[in-house]
């Protein structure tokens, strides 16, 4: 009696299929394949659901992508566990959750992530204050780790001074938020099988998305498509006649704001932030990214980075 391969786990051995039903499995997995290639090309958007964070080799899974290759093979994340250490008098917290993902159409779990975070990791344990900020919490800066970083206005420079974090518990909350991603990400690896896809280089990736074979010594060569080219060219409606007036208005508006905006981003650099986890912690914190913010909540977006 044969086994019926649709109700045969994946991950048996082949000896426990007959020649038929490789071949059907084959024929399957080229199928999946090709449906992963064409969700990630028309799907998945480079430097928004993966890319290379700097001081890494490989591409990194995001947690936009994770949540849209979940919802692409049909399932739902699922909180299953959250482990929590607190420690109210110094602020000490650590969180370990678990993520299941939930067959929407069995409703059987299909893989499940583990993420941890806790307030003693560099990005959490430590702050940059300025001298007056030192001074006003009586903290003495002979020392202490300092840096210059340009000022907003003119050529000046002032100091800043690498301090304990005075507000652990202030934390609990993003550290919660942090592992909860990790876990999605770390369940929608498992579950989609895409693990293989984040260990190649970024150039591999990439020609994988397009359908080529690429050797990691050469560089890929862009899309030859003509269609693909259409589609990701801008698209132009007519123009509408305005008044001269409008049309000055709208500038100094535009350039007003991209002056404010480039002189925020210069100031995220002079931290040292990565611009994929701004835009990542602007989501969690507001709901948006930092083009879309007002000037007060970029402010207090800056603090957070700080």
């Amino acid at each position: 009696m044969t086994t019926d391969l649709a109700t045969t786990d994946r991950d048996v051995g082949l000896d426990t299929y007959s020649p038929p039903q490789l071949a059907a499995r084959l024929a399957e997995m080229r199928a999946e394949r090709d449906q992963l290639q064409a969700f990630f090309k028309e799907v998945m958007i480079p430097g928004h659901d993966y890319g290379v964070i700097p001081g890494t080799e490989k591409p990194t899974l995001l947690k936009p992508g994770a949540e849209k290759l979940a919802e692409f093979y049909g399932y739902a994340p699922t909180i299953k566990a959250i482990d929590e250490e607190a420690d109210r008098e110094s602020g000490y917290y650590r969180v370990r959750v678990t993520v299941a993902l939930v067959s929407k159409r069995t409703g059987g779990i299909v893989a499940e992530g583990v993420g941890e975070a806790n307030t003693m990791e560099g990005r959490y344990r430590t702050r940059w204050l300025t001298a007056a900020k030192c001074r006003d919490a009586g903290i003495d800066t002979a020392g202490l780790e300092s840096q210059d970083r340009p000022s907003s206005y003119g050529d000046s420079s002032y100091k800043v001074f690498k301090v304990e974090n005075p507000d652990p518990w202030g934390l609990w909350n993003t550290c919660l938020k942090m592992a909860k991603k990790r876990a999605i990400v770390d369940a929608s690896l498992s579950a989609t099988r895409s693990s293989g896809l984040f260990t190649q280089d970024m150039e591999d990736l990439t020609g994988w998305v397009e359908g080529e074979v690429i050797s990691s010594t050469r560089t890929p060569t862009p899309a030859a498509n003509p269609a693909q080219r259409q589609r990701q060219a801008p698209a132009r409606g007519r123009p509408t006649r305005r008044s001269v007036d409008e049309l000055d208005q709208e500038l100094n508006a535009n350039q007003a704001q991209a002056k404010v905006l480039t002189e925020w981003w210069q100031k995220t650099r002079a931290l040292k932030v990565d611009r994929l986890i701004v835009i990542e912690r602007s989501k969690e914190a507001f709901g948006r990214e930092p083009v879309d913010l007002t000037d007060e909540e970029r402010a207090e977006l800056l603090i957070q980075l700080s």
